[in-house]
């Protein structure tokens, strides 16, 4: 976990820091510095919301660029968007915009443990900021029993919530890349795998939109591709599927299995 002052110390004179103190409590936050001559002020975030942000990075440098990247793209759209802080400490807030996200089972998420694992993938919750390129972030265990205690929810209607919400975000294409091709993703196209592997209505959906059963073809984290019954064989899907693997970058892959999706919306994984 990377600290404050580290990312400021490593920014070269790009990030500050300053004490807050906010609702009574001290607070350590980090900004944008603005010695360049710019007059807009810029959006500050905390050391929960660092954590977040940067929980993914391996090097200081790009846990730097991550925190820079964000405080730029949110203090450029500061009077359309919440600020991140008050997302992380409104449990009511997070449990309205609670998602899945669908990682593979051989991944570790440092002390962020999945909510289930099945078949090869772990399902972890996450939330969306309201920024156009899909900014999002993994919610600790920690912050989950914070929603749970404040709401008086349990975890099965965290999950029914956020199963609910991944649904509505997400999307069946046809024609993806000018390809005659069907994919289930998101409307960021990022982390958008998980809706047809939790979500029954989501499925009952796709079936009707490929205009039959299917196989789910797990392509990466951020999308699926649904292949009609009767184009091609399991054996031929393992193979361009290994093939597809080969050129993508290892954070990227969910799972080499496939999955079959019948007409009732079952789903089974078939390979």
């Amino acid at each position: 976990m990377f600290k404050i002052d580290e990312l400021v110390k490593a920014s070269d004179g790009r990030l500050l820091s300053k004490e807050v103190i906010k609702n009574g409590e001290d607070l350590l936050g980090i900004y944008l510095n603005n010695s360049d001559g710019e007059k807009t002020l810029s959006a500050i975030i905390y050391e929960d919301s660092v954590e977040q942000l940067t929980e993914n990075c391996d090097t200081i440098e790009s846990a730097v660029q991550t925190v820079y990247d964000f405080l730029m793209e949110h203090t450029e759209r500061q009077s359309s968007i919440k600020p991140l802080t008050d997302i992380f400490n409104n449990a009511k807030d997070l449990y309205e915009r609670i998602q899945i996200r669908a990682i593979s089972a051989d991944k570790s998420n440092g002390d962020i443990l999945p909510v289930k694992t099945e078949d090869g993938i772990s399902y972890y919750y996450q939330i969306f900021f309201d920024i156009d390129d899909g900014a999002s972030a993994l919610l600790p265990n920690r912050t989950i029993e914070k929603i749970k205690a404040e709401l008086d929810i349990t975890d099965e209607d965290i999950w029914e919530k956020a199963v609910f919400n991944t649904e509505v975000a997400s999307c069946i294409e046809d024609n993806v890349m000018g390809l005659p091709m069907t994919v289930s993703t998101n409307a960021q196209k990022y982390y958008g795998a998980a809706a047809i592997f939790v979500s029954q209505s989501f499925r009952d959906e796709a079936v009707e939109k490929v205009g039959g059963s299917f196989y789910v073809v797990p392509s990466s984290v951020h999308e699926c591709i649904l292949l009609p019954d009767g184009e091609t064989t399991v054996e031929q899907i393992k193979e361009v599927h290994k093939m597809v693997q080969c050129g993508m970058e290892d954070k990227d892959i969910l799972t080499s299995n496939i999955f079959h999706c019948a007409e009732d919306g079952t789903l089974t994984m078939v390979a």
